[in-house]
């Protein structure tokens, strides 16, 4: 029997948006099913990907975590997931009545990004895609089910 906790958790994965417009820097979209990791999958050998944290707490605690290439804008690929995360909570307020906070944006450490990696049970991993003009840039998106070291509330 699921625990009321595991409950919530599992209904942040639904309450992942399929799509949503990025102002006026294009349109992002959930990919249905793809099923493997554009970030996740490093080795402890590779080159580790950019990671954003965002605290989810209240009812529920949990880091929603974006990976992106090094290359990439911080400051745009965190409103995206100002964005994301705050589509999440009010998702989940309209459909649970659940009392949410979502922290800043948090640059992870490589230490955080190697242990967030290395997390493979419990974490719900999605891939949107943000299509802008003529570039298409994936962003993999982890749920963890509880606070990563370093992210909070400002």
């Amino acid at each position: 029997m699921m625990t009321p906790e595991q409950d919530n958790f599992e209904q942040l994965s639904e309450a992942l948006p399929s799509s949503f417009n990025f102002y006026h820097l294009g349109k992002v979209e959930l990919q249905p099913d793809l099923r493997n990791p554009v970030y996740g999958s490093f080795d402890a050998a590779g080159d580790l990907p950019c990671g954003i944290g965002f605290y989810i707490q209240g009812d529920l605690n949990a880091t929603l975590v974006i990976l992106l290439e090094k290359n990439l804008d911080l400051s745009i690929y965190s409103e995206l997931g100002n964005i994301l995360a705050s589509k999440i909570t009010n998702q989940l307020y309209v459909d649970r009545q659940l009392q949410l906070t979502i922290s800043p944006p948090q640059p992870l450490s490589e230490y955080q990004l190697v242990n967030v990696l290395k997390n493979k049970l419990s974490t719900i991993r999605k891939i949107y895609i943000h299509r802008y003009e003529n570039q298409i840039v994936y962003l993999e998106t982890l749920l963890v089910p509880r606070r990563l070291e370093g992210i909070g509330n400002a």
